[in-house]
C-alpha cells in the first residue's frame, strides 16, 4: 500500500491558540471493532513484506489491549517474550493448544515503567507476529519499520503517524471511508468489543487495566 499519496493529500490540521484547546483529528470517528479489523487483515497480500508487517501490526495493536499507535510505532523485538501455549477453551486443558507471547509494556500514555507489566497475544495474531519478524529477518530492535518503494527494510522504526497513515490506507483497500477511521480506532474498538463480549464483573476487570489477556482472549479463533 503506497503511504506517499496520503502524506501528500493529507490536510493540515488547523493549529489551536489556546493550549487547552481541543485536539482535532486524532480521535477515531468509528470504532475498528472485530468485524472491521477482519476486512483490514484480509486484504493484507501475505506474499509482500509491507502487508507482513500491516498484518501483524493491526493484529498486535487490536490483541494487544488496543495498544496506541505510539506504543505500536516503538515496539521492539527485545520487549518480545515467548509464552507456554495456552488451550483453546481454558475449561479443558486438552483442547487445541494456541501459541503465545507477551509483551512487556515499559512506559505507556497513563502509566509509568513497569517491569512486571505485560499484555498476551494468543493465536492468530502471534502467528502473524512472528512471520513478521522472520521474514523480515529482524534480529533486534524496532519491529515495525518503514519499508521503501522497492521493498527493502529500513533501520528506522515507523512514526506514530505512519502507523495511523497504514490504517487509513487498509480502509481505503477495502471501501472504507477512511476519514471515518484512525489508528485510535483500533483501541475504542477493543474496548467495543469487550463491552459486547464480557459479562459486567469481567468488563469492569479489562476497563481497569488493559494489561491483560483481555485483547487475545477477544481475538482467538
Amino acid at each position: 500500500v503506497a503511504l506517499t499519496g496520503l502524506l501528500r493529500r493529507r490536510p493540515c490540521a488547523p493549529r489551536c491558540v489556546s493550549p487547552c484547546g481541543p485536539r482535532r483529528g486524532r480521535k477515531s470517528q468509528k470504532a475498528v471493532t472485530r468485524a472491521v479489523l477482519d476486512q483490514l487483515v484480509a486484504v493484507c497480500d501475505w506474499g509482500r513484506l509491507v502487508a507482513l508487517r500491516d498484518k501483524a501490526l493491526l493484529l498486535t495493536a487490536f490483541a494487544s489491549g488496543g495498544r496506541r499507535r505510539s506504543e505500536i510505532a516503538r515496539l521492539r523485538l527485545e520487549q518480545i517474550f515467548r509464552e507456554p501455549p495456552v488451550p483453546l477453551d481454558p475449561a479443558y486443558p486438552q483442547s487445541e493448544a494456541l501459541p503465545c507471547l507477551s509483551i512487556v509494556l515499559g512506559r505507556t500514555k497513563t502509566g509509568s515503567v513497569d517491569e512486571d507489566s505485560r499484555v498476551l497475544l494468543i493465536g492468530p495474531p502471534v502467528v502473524a507476529l512472528e512471520t513478521r519478524i522472520a521474514k523480515a529477518a529482524i534480529s533486534k530492535g524496532a519491529v515495525f519499520r518503514a519499508i521503501d518503494r522497492w521493498g527493502t527494510l529500513q533501520d528506522k522504526a515507523l512514526t506514530p503517524l505512519v502507523v495511523n497513515l497504514i490504517v487509513k490506507a487498509r480502509c481505503i483497500q477495502t471501501g472504507l471511508d477512511p476519514s471515518a477511521f484512525s489508528a485510535h480506532g483500533l483501541r475504542s474498538g477493543f474496548l467495543t468489543e469487550a463491552a459486547r463480549r464480557a459479562n459486567a464483573r469481567s468488563h469492569a476487570a479489562i476497563t481497569a487495566s488493559l494489561g491483560a489477556a483481555g485483547g487475545a482472549l477477544l481475538y482467538r479463533f
